[in-house]
């Protein structure tokens, strides 16, 4: 079974008990959604046509980022890579940023699963 793991680094603050790189500096943002799917690109040789069965968005506090950013993330590494119709596809979500809206709108995305 082969996944991908990616690191969302954005938080509202550091937690003293964090091991993980996080930052709180959101007009980073944009530049690092770009730069992810650079790398997205660059790596899809990686696992060759493995069949892709788990993406898994974690952080940080990916649920910071918009639907439409998961969107764009999830949209890019499905043209890269070869991800499963069956794929387990996970968002690590903070309960502080889960909104009825914002779960609305991620029901619009491929995420078929929540970590909180």
């Amino acid at each position: 079974m082969s996944g991908i793991y990616i690191h969302i680094p954005f938080c509202s603050q550091k937690c003293a008990y964090c091991d993980f790189y996080s930052i709180s500096d959101f007009s980073l943002k944009n530049r690092y959604v770009q730069a992810l799917k650079k790398e997205i690109k660059f790596r899809a040789s990686y696992l060759d046509s493995t069949d892709i069965q788990s993406l898994y968005i974690g952080g940080g506090t990916p649920s910071m980022l918009s639907a439409s950013d998961i969107e764009q993330i999830t949209n890019y590494i499905d043209k890269f890579f070869s991800l499963s119709p069956q794929a387990e596809i996970t968002l690590e979500a903070n309960p502080n940023n889960l909104t009825n809206s914002y779960l609305s709108e991620l029901k619009t995305t491929a995420i078929n699963r929540l970590s909180i």
